[in-house]
């Protein structure tokens, strides 16, 4: 499948993000794994106000290869000191930790230690906006994302992984008080930039914050981030995250 870059290439040209967007801002950015998160947080950490990574991808199969992904992200975060919130996961056995860079989003929402306008009731959100925020259970997001088993990736049960993924991480921005979003899916060969990019886009419109269109890939930024997470000794994952990816 073409990975499409046409509404990317509008945005941004060949920049990998605009900085006028991050500059003096507090940005959210969502991650799904150590590697791919070291290029964006090396450009971004010294233009932002703050940066925190949110670590969230409830669709990784099975448990022991979150723990894997989520293991490499706390090293990262304690490495180079970059604050991690990690957000929930459904399928893997319990295993938590508070250091002064790791905290999780259970543990930080009950502080309630920030000043934001919040969200409305979730009663009020309606029932599929409150499923995306929410997730569900497990099971729930599996019966969402297998009526597309056999699809490519970048198909539509990427659309929806994307969807939940960003949908969350727009109404933890909007909960934080911070000023934007972004993603480091973007840094991915395998990623339809446009895909993600048009999704963030709406998941922000949701919340009323603003989404950070980015194509990390762009400037070696992959190549770089494979060889900072190979010189670290990060594990380096061989598949997007679902069980069907892990198939393909």
């Amino acid at each position: 499948m073409a990975m499409l870059e046409d509404e990317t290439r509008r945005v941004l040209g060949k920049r990998p993000f605009l900085k006028d967007e991050v500059v003096g801002k507090r940005v959210l950015l969502h991650v799904c794994c150590g590697p791919d998160a070291t290029q964006p947080i090396r450009w971004l950490l010294p233009l932002a106000e703050k940066l925190v990574c949110y670590f969230y991808d409830p669709n990784i199969y099975p448990p022991e290869e979150y723990l894997k992904r989520l293991r490499e992200m706390r090293k990262l975060a304690q490495e180079w000191c970059v604050d991690t919130i990690e957000g929930k996961y459904f399928n893997a056995p319990t295993e938590t930790t508070r250091t002064d860079f790791v905290v999780s989003e259970e543990e930080l929402l009950a502080e309630k230690e920030y000043d934001a306008e919040p969200l409305k009731p979730v009663e009020e959100l309606g029932t599929a906006l409150k499923n995306l925020i929410d997730g569900g259970s497990y099971s729930e997001i599996i019966e969402k994302l297998r009526p597309f088993a056999g699809a490519t990736e970048g198909g539509d049960r990427c659309s929806l992984c994307f969807d939940l993924r960003l949908t969350r991480t727009s109404a933890l921005t909007k909960i934080l008080g911070f000023d934007a979003f972004a993603t480091t899916l973007t840094i991915s060969p395998k990623k339809n930039v446009d895909q993600v990019n048009l999704t963030g886009e709406n998941a922000g419109k949701r919340f009323g914050v603003r989404y950070v269109w980015t194509n990390f890939k762009k400037h070696d930024g992959f190549k770089d981030s494979v060889r900072i997470s190979r010189d670290m000794n990060l594990y380096r994952q061989e598949y997007c995250g679902c069980k069907w990816s892990a198939k393909a």
